[in-house]
């Protein structure tokens, strides 16, 4: 996140300058990133970096930390800028340091399941050229913890446990907490279900950020070389119809229907080991989005909704 701080911080008393310097101190150690201009910067050093708030250690090491005012024009077309001041439009220090010292939610419909695919999906694009700065940060932020699942427990339970998280976060949810879940479509063309259209209906209304999966569920963005590779599906088992019939087909009861080796949903952790950059952007290449003037990946798209909460 870009914490964005305002001229109108100079006017805070002592308890707020304080509080600024908590968090200030904060973003540095969490690796945020601040944008400020020369005047505000030169007030904090003047009045919010001194030992009446903070360590001289802490102290030292915020004014020698020039990487967490250096940002890029990437890093400012794609992460969450959040505006600090106390004025009307910006979000008081006191209640901006949740967003830091809080970690942000992706609530899922089966924690066990399905982030051991997500997680993956973090991992394999972290290397990819054109979004390479936001993908390793990603997969920081996924790594020490501050980007974490939440189980819903079923589709039915999206928005009950969207509810529980924004009651924690209040009007700041938008930058906290997003969901993602399945289209759970049997054609491209299919209607969704009213449970998939009220989780939509819930996030738009409530600014929140989600991802509805283009495919029916996650297992369809496998190919079923992984599943044999799993040896959660017969080594002669074959699908016929081209790839696009895969992207909704119910993979479960396919390969229980056609093979000895049966899949299950529970070993989707497992089916996640076997997957690789080049499988997952061939299974998806047929379905590429346009996002801002360039053709991308509906994973690389995930991945920037993710990099809104970190």
């Amino acid at each position: 996140m870009i914490f964005v701080l305002d001229e109108s911080l100079k006017n805070i008393d002592k308890e707020g300058k304080g509080v600024l310097a908590k968090l200030i101190a904060a973003i540095a150690e969490r690796k945020h990133y601040m944008k400020v201009s020369s005047q505000v910067w030169q007030w904090i050093d003047e009045e919010i970096l001194t030992t009446l708030f903070l360590g001289s250690m802490d102290i030292e090491l915020i004014r020698k930390n020039n990487e967490f005012r250096d940002i890029t024009k990437t890093m400012s077309d794609y992460l969450s800028q959040i505006y600090v001041g106390c004025k009307q439009g910006c979000i008081e220090p006191c209640r901006a340091i949740l967003l830091v010292e809080k970690p942000s939610y992706v609530v899922v419909e089966n924690e066990a399941n399905d982030w051991p695919a997500l997680r993956k999906w973090i991992e394999l694009m972290k290397n990819e050229r054109t979004f390479r700065s936001i993908n390793v940060l990603v997969e920081k932020k996924k790594c020490a913890g501050e980007l974490r699942p939440y189980n819903a427990g079923s589709c039915g339970q999206i928005i009950n446990i969207l509810l529980e998280r924004m009651a924690e976060f209040g009007e700041l949810s938008s930058y906290k907490v997003m969901a993602v879940y399945d289209s759970d479509k049997e054609l491209e063309n299919a209607e969704l279900s009213n449970e998939k259209k009220k989780i939509q209906s819930f996030t738009t209304e409530k600014r929140l950020m989600d991802h509805r999966l283009y495919k029916r569920e996650m297992e369809n963005y496998f190919e079923l070389e992984c599943y044999k590779k799993a040896r959660l599906a017969d080594d002669d088992l074959i699908y016929a119809l081209p790839v696009q019939s895969w992207d909704f087909e119910d993979v479960e009861k396919y390969i229980r229907d056609n093979s000895t080796r049966h899949y299950k949903k529970q070993n989707l952790p497992i089916l996640s080991n076997y997957i690789d950059k080049r499988k997952l952007m061939n299974i998806t290449a047929h379905h590429s989005l346009l996002h801002n003037g360039m053709n991308i990946s509906e994973i690389q798209l995930l991945i920037l909704k993710f990099a809104k909460l970190v």
